[in-house]
């Protein structure tokens, strides 16, 4: 989170396997975006952020399909963005490399930003939080 300059990160989104693939993920992550995105004059209580973003991943295909369908946008690749913990699968690391144990994960950037939520995001988002 970046106060200072209006801007949060979705964290973990994590679904039980029983609800994924239906509605829960798109519904909790649309909620979520109105609180962050929407001016406080339009909803109290709202925090009237700048940009989210949304980082994965890049084997987590699902993951930015999702974030994707939510009309984040692809910014990037942030090339050894993380090291892993011993035991997760990531991208090999360099021979003789002095954490070896901890493999690299390069992670997506997408993101939405205010002009995106109130060029028509606002509305995409309104339908999936109503959607039934």
């Amino acid at each position: 989170s970046d106060p200072l300059n209006l801007c949060t990160e979705i964290g973990h989104v994590i679904v039980f396997p029983e609800f994924q693939r239906t509605y829960i993920t798109t519904n909790a992550t649309s909620i979520l975006l109105r609180y962050c995105l929407e001016l406080p004059a339009r909803l109290p209580g709202a925090l009237g952020l700048r940009r989210v973003e949304w980082r994965a991943n890049t084997r987590n295909e699902p993951s930015v399909r999702a974030a994707r369908r939510m009309g984040f946008t692809l910014e990037g690749v942030l090339r050894w963005q993380m090291a892993l913990p011993p035991g997760k699968e990531g991208q090999e690391v360099r021979e003789g490399d002095p954490r070896a144990e901890r493999v690299r994960r390069d992670s997506v950037l997408l993101a939405v930003c205010c002009d995106d939520w109130e060029g028509g995001l606002r509305e995409k988002v309104q339908l999936m939080i109503d959607r039934q």
